[in-house]
């Protein structure tokens, strides 16, 4: 669900931090000894009621305490197996580590010192007016987003997709609807797609700060009217999404100003032959991936020494630059089109590494709320890594995808196709025209060839290849009721003519298992890695000693609610 990531302050890598043994008298729970306190709890129920919308109530705060037990096991678990001192995760975490002295040095350098008029806050409030309910599914990651997805897209319900999505029982019966809600009240990403979409409109996966979700938007109307209060109730909101937008210009003009000053020179050829070796048709852009292997390419290993840019103060040769690169994201990646991309693709990255040391020497990696934020995220990164460890080893069990293909064989079939030839022209006169000329005898084939403005099909005699029904969307029912030589048209198509003659067509084919399983084995996956990832936590929770404090949990009342 649109939810804020749900993470217990625990421990810190020995590679970023360390911390306490986490005791506390005030607790809700004791997971292997370490509480889970009033104040942590607190504050994580706090943001999921402002984000959600949801009331307090017990089954909230039980599943809330249920899901940070279960975190706590994870990461216990992973640091007992050490795998902190694995490569890749010291580099992810270095990476977070990096990003969040960057996003703290922007507040502090730019949002914390901007001042914002009465008039655009007025002017802003106005923009508010508009309401928008939706529903949603909710995924952690993109691949459960596509799955779900997908579902939808066969005919499953949001209604019958929730009840297997959402922990939350409300969301969960009531098809993952949110109601009513306006600008300032939702996750930024979120809320942007929400309201470019019309009623009705599916949103593919939406990337959101906690994770992904699937829209759709329910019915929308313009405020006509507002009342004073609910300006000064949105106020601080409004302020704040001034701030930010301004603060994105500024860091901006920041970036452009340090840019400059670095004075950066490349190596031109250089850029171009690594330029030339990203751009070839069989290289995929990845270069975190293009990072190793151009190592072990004879072209350009020789040249990982030299300096590809110098600055003012140093320079970065290729194998210096390629280290740097896996910080980036493949996002930022595939923006890299030309050799003038590349530069500004590493003069970025030069640009990065000046704003993380201003931001050290700032004593921002000391501050207090840095090393708490740090400590969350780092919690993300173990989880995530924990979760993708136990989904990427899972298969489908041949007796389930065999229980599957038995259950509803029916299901699994070679659609039926039909095999067509089209003569496309410009006007209806036209193709009059040339339905005459073949109702005298001349060959529908060799009219499409002397005739048709698709040339790919011009070639082939018209003929457009087998296609199953959905492939001729409104008018299916007809072409599959045409017999082998019948033709069909004028048909007017985006301001052209069509004439459509049957050739034949291949009926409904029952597929074989062997034939189904690939299809069954895609379909059954996601569920399969959420059976095995709860059966992984089902066996740590076994094997931990957990306290819970349930009639403490019902009855205590928090300041922040």
């Amino acid at each position: 669900m649109i939810i804020k990531k749900i993470i217990p302050i625990m421990f810190l890598l020995s590679i970023i931090f360390g911390c306490g043994d986490g005791r506390d008298d005030d607790y809700f729970a004791r997971v292997n000894g370490e509480a889970i306190t009033v104040t942590e709890y607190e504050q994580q129920l706090a943001d999921f009621i402002r984000v959600t919308g949801i009331k307090d109530n017990l089954q909230t705060r039980l599943q809330l305490l249920d899901q940070l037990i279960n975190e706590r096991l994870i990461i216990d678990n992973f640091r007992k197996k050490k795998f902190n001192q694995d490569d890749d995760f010291k580099r992810r975490a270095e990476n977070i580590r990096s990003q969040l002295l960057l996003d703290e040095f922007r507040k502090q350098t730019f949002f914390d010192t901007i001042s914002v008029a009465e008039q655009e806050i007025t002017q802003r409030f106005i923009e508010y007016n508009k309401k928008v309910s939706a529903r949603h599914l909710f995924a952690r990651t993109r691949e459960e987003a596509d799955a779900l997805y997908f579902q939808l897209q066969r005919g499953a319900t949001f209604e019958e997709l929730a009840k297997l999505t959402f922990q939350d029982s409300t969301l969960a019966h009531n098809g993952g609807y949110l109601g009513y809600f306006g600008r300032g009240e939702m996750d930024p990403a979120f809320e942007k797609a929400a309201f470019s979409m019309k009623v009705g409109e599916l949103s593919s996966p939406v990337k959101t700060g906690f994770g992904y979700s699937i829209i759709k938007v329910e019915a929308g109307f313009q405020i006509p009217f507002t009342s004073e209060s609910d300006f000064q109730n949105l106020r601080p909101n409004l302020i704040r999404e001034i701030k930010r937008d301004k603060a994105i210009c500024y860091a901006q003009q920041y970036g452009k100003q340090q840019a400059k000053k670095l004075a950066a020179e490349f190596d031109s050829q250089l850029v171009g032959l690594i330029f030339e070796k990203l751009s070839k048709p069989d290289v995929d852009l990845n270069l975190r991936k293009f990072s190793d292997e151009i190592k072990i390419d004879t072209e350009v290993a020789g040249l990982l020494e030299l300096p590809v840019v110098t600055f003012r103060t140093g320079s970065w040769t290729v194998q210096t630059w390629l280290e740097k690169v896996r910080y980036t994201s493949s996002r930022q990646q595939q923006r890299i089109q030309t050799e003038d991309d590349l530069q500004q693709f590493i003069l970025g990255l030069l640009v990065r590494e000046q704003l993380i040391r201003q931001a050290e020497a700032k004593g921002i990696q000391r501050q207090t709320e840095f090393k708490n934020k740090l400590r969350h995220a780092i919690d993300r990164l173990i989880i995530t890594q924990m979760r993708t460890s136990i989904m990427d080893t899972t298969t489908v069990p041949e007796e389930a995808a065999r229980e599957s293909f038995i259950k509803d064989s029916t299901y699994y079939v070679f659609p039926a196709e039909a095999n067509v030839r089209e003569i496309l022209v410009a006007s209806r006169s036209d193709a009059e025209q040339i339905l005459n000329r073949n109702n005298n005898g001349e060959s529908f084939a060799s009219l499409a060839s002397a005739y048709s403005l698709r040339d790919w099909a011009r070639e082939r005699g018209g003929e457009l290849g087998s296609a199953p029904r959905y492939k001729f969307g409104a008018l299916a029912d007809t072409i599959f009721n045409l017999k082998p030589g019948e033709i069909l048209g004028p048909l007017e198509i985006e301001g052209y003519f069509s004439l459509v003659q049957m050739i034949d067509k291949k009926p409904e084919l029952q597929k074989t298992f062997q034939q189904a399983k690939a299809q069954i084995e895609t379909e059954l996956l996601w569920n399969w890695k959420k059976i095995n990832w709860h059966n992984h936590i089902d066996e740590l929770r076994s094997r931990a000693s957990i306290e819970i404090l349930s009639d403490k949990l019902r009855w205590y009342v928090f300041d922040q609610l």
